[in-house]
């Protein structure tokens, strides 16, 4: 196999939403032991299934790798991993993806600051904010917004009306008054601690609006974390693209409802696949 080609049983939307964390067809069965595999794809994948098996010391191995590859595919699919799963020792090493030259990189690197859920990388992106224009500039003050704010408001400033100095200032304010009311090194998303509880209410109201298909992409949002923090799959959830069956969606929630475990997972702290991140 071509060190750089995806194995067919991957499936060419995983972890998109269509396809979620499911493989398209059965991996081998000696996968997660491969991590020393001189194939980077076979060694790729076995350092996610350690990771969803909760051995989260392999972190570090996984980000070596994507700083390594010249595969854009793993290093993107990688980064939206290590966004739900890196351990506080490597969350803010996700930054260094920031300055990299590609431009698909830097966009997935964000990405995975959001879904790291982690105040400490603000100041990296703000930093990534000052030097980037254009659809780069409205990523990452969304992602800042997402993190400070409970919706999009002040600091998705698409209308460019605040100076570099300002937007900075607000920010700051805002993680300051988090941590202060939060303390630091928890779990925030949307200006409140991360909450499986709340991401399935948010789902639930999303699908009853007059027009869930407007919402999909924000729908499939909390999807993701939902099945990352919880390992319970979101297949057939979407359809093409980021449109949602809402029927689907409530059906997801409701058999993992029923399976009783959802009183474990705590606000404020870091969950993949159904185990503790360390903090």
């Amino acid at each position: 196999m071509d060190q750089s080609s995806r194995p067919e049983f991957v499936g060419p939307g995983w972890l998109l939403p269509s396809q979620g964390f499911a493989y398209q067809s059965r991996a081998p069965v000696d996968l997660v032991d491969r991590t020393s595999d001189a194939d980077e794809w076979t060694r790729f994948l076995a350092l996610v299934e350690q990771l969803k098996r909760g051995a989260f010391d392999q972190d570090v191995s996984l980000l070596e790798l994507l700083s390594t590859t010249g595969d854009a595919d793993i290093r993107v699919l990688g980064l939206r991993v290590l966004g739900h799963a890196a351990s506080s020792r490597c969350r803010e090493r996700l930054a260094e993806f920031f300055v990299r030259e590609e431009v698909e990189t830097r966009m997935a690197a964000y990405e995975a600051a959001l879904l790291s859920c982690d105040l400490a990388m603000i100041d990296p992106l703000l930093d990534a904010r000052e030097r980037s224009t254009g659809q780069e500039q409205l990523s990452v003050m969304s992602v800042i917004s997402h993190l400070l704010e409970t919706e999009p408001g002040t600091l998705y400033d698409d209308l460019d009306e605040l100076t570099a100095d300002e937007y900075r200032r607000i920010a700051l304010g805002r993680r300051q008054a988090l941590e202060a009311d939060y303390g630091r090194g928890v779990a925030i998303f949307e200006a409140r601690l991360l909450d499986l509880r709340y991401i399935l209410q948010r789902i639930e109201s999303l699908c009853d609006e007059l027009d869930p298909v407007e919402f999909g992409g924000t729908i499939s949002r909390y999807v993701d974390f939902f099945e990352a923090m919880t390992g319970h799959s979101s297949r057939h959830v979407f359809e093409e693209g980021v449109t949602v069956n809402c029927y689907r969606a409530i059906e997801m929630i409701a058999t993992f409802q029923q399976s009783g475990t959802a009183d474990q997972y705590q606000p404020g702290q870091r969950y993949f696949f159904g185990h503790r991140v360390p903090s």
